[in-house]
């Protein structure tokens, strides 16, 4: 009885030990499981609808510019023009755009085109006699365009596009001067025969719309974070027109193209 005493108390300090270093275990495994269970699960932050909207290949665009007319013609009651001239004017517009891949994109751009002084002759149906009508012609547009960005080059992307769309024609008042042949030959207005001034009728002006298409071209270049500078050239054809107002008879215009050098700033949201 003795010895089997004495035996347990010599086996207790080890073992003693050995329980002890596992329970110390088993608790720091539990302390660290603990420890792990306390540190919230990372969070993603839901992105801005706006950023994520704009943030996937959409873009802005201004630019200003300046039109040429080219080759205007036209007719009154269906009697032809003669002489038809129409100043050139500056142009600005905005749009807003998305690339499709790294060399398609395309925009919706409306243009404002300032008025400038247009006139011509004709020949009155009514009376037969000669005339000059004069008046401030502008208008504004709204195109469809699409473009190959041919590739990048020192930061340089030259382009290619086509537009279509439709223009509005906005003219001030007409002015009417009824001319009179001369001895010579020539044509001189017509005055009062009371007063001696010159005769002026006026019809009111107006507002026509009509068919139009476009042929672009140009370059960007990036200026980094997102913006880049545009300067391009643009051809654009007005199919057919009028003259809006008040006239009985109306006066048509043809063969209305413009070509139009632009620059301006394209900024993109997602770069």
């Amino acid at each position: 009885m003795k010895r089997n005493v004495k035996l347990t108390r010599s086996l207790s300090g080890p073992v003693s030990g050995l329980l002890l270093g596992c329970l110390a275990s088993l608790a720091c495994g539990e302390g660290a499981r603990a420890a792990d269970l306390d540190v919230p699960p990372p969070v993603n932050l839901p992105q801005d609808e706006v950023s994520s909207f704009f943030g996937s290949g959409w873009y802005i665009r201004g630019d200003i510019g300046y039109s040429v007319p080219t080759g205007p013609s036209g007719s009154f009651n269906n009697l032809p023009l003669r002489q038809v001239s129409w100043a050139s004017a500056a142009t600005a517009g905005i749009g807003v755009g998305y690339k499709i891949t790294n060399w398609f994109r395309a925009d919706l751009t409306g243009d404002y085109l300032f008025q400038r002084d247009i006139h011509f002759f004709g020949t009155d149906p009514t009376t037969g006699h000669f005339f000059r009508n004069s008046a401030e012609l502008g208008g504004y547009s709204l195109m469809a365009n699409g473009y190959f960005d041919i590739g990048t080059w020192s930061n340089i992307t030259p382009y290619i596009g086509a537009g279509v769309g439709y223009a509005w024609f906005q003219n001030s008042k007409i002015k009417n001067v009824p001319m009179v042949q001369t001895a010579a030959g020539g044509f001189t207005p017509a005055t009062d025969p009371f007063t001696g001034a010159i005769i002026v009728n006026q019809f009111n002006g107006g507002t026509r719309g009509s068919f139009a298409w476009a042929l672009m071209a140009g370059a960007s270049y990036d200026l980094g974070q997102g913006l880049q500078f545009d300067v391009g050239y643009r051809y654009m054809n007005i199919a057919d027109g009028a003259l809006g107002g008040a006239n009985v008879f109306t006066t048509k215009l043809k063969n209305l193209g413009m070509n139009q050098f632009r620059v301006g700033f394209r900024y993109a949201f997602d770069q």
